[in-house]
Formats: structure tokens, sequence, C-alpha cells
């Protein structure tokens, strides 16, 4: 999905520059029927099609969260927790979570 979302960017330098985030090629997860199977099911529950991929490829890897800065995602996958096999939280929430509890210990 990431590839796919930054193919469709209009900018190329932006696309670029985006494109170096990626992980090597061993790294990607390649999309599996199963995967796409999942995300129509989460259609279904509201997610708009590309979130819905993102949220079934990131269940069938055993991600424990998945991080986002679309409030709209992030609300929805708050509100869907107890279907999901994976938790969905704003990025930047999480990091300052991770970086409290790292200060408590």
């Amino acid at each position: 999905m990431a590839q796919i979302e930054i193919a469709a960017n209009p900018d190329p330098r932006r696309r670029a520059r985006v494109h170096l985030l990626l992980p090597d090629a061993k790294n990607i997860v390649m999309l599996t029927p199963a995967m796409f199977s999942r995300a129509v099911a989460l259609e279904k529950l509201g997610f708009k099609a590309g979130d819905a991929v993102h949220v079934a490829a990131a269940e069938e890897v055993g991600a424990a969260v998945l991080l986002s800065c679309d409030d709209r995602f992030c609300k929805a996958g708050l509100r869907h927790r107890k279907k999901l096999r994976v938790a969905i939280r704003n990025a930047l929430e999480w990091i300052e979570e991770v970086e409290r509890a790292n200060d408590a210990r």
C-alpha cells in the first residue's frame, strides 16, 4: 500500500524523498488474497479502502500497533478496537506514551 500511495503522489521530488523511507525490498510485505478479504470486512465497518488494507496487512504480520497521523483513521480504530487484531494509534501520542513509560523506569 505504501508503494501505491507513494506512486500516486504527483510531485516527483516528494515521491522520491518519501520512497527513501521504505524498507529494503526483502522487508516489504506482499499483499495476499487473505489480506484483501479481511480488508473488505474492515470496509464494512467503515474503514476507507486503503486504510482497511493497511489494517489487514498489520494484522496478518502480527503487528502490535499500527501508527498513523490520520485522526479519522485512529478514531475508527479506537471505535472498532474489539474487532481488530492490531491497535491503531496516533503516532505522536504513542511516542509520547512510550517516552513517559521509559522515563518512569
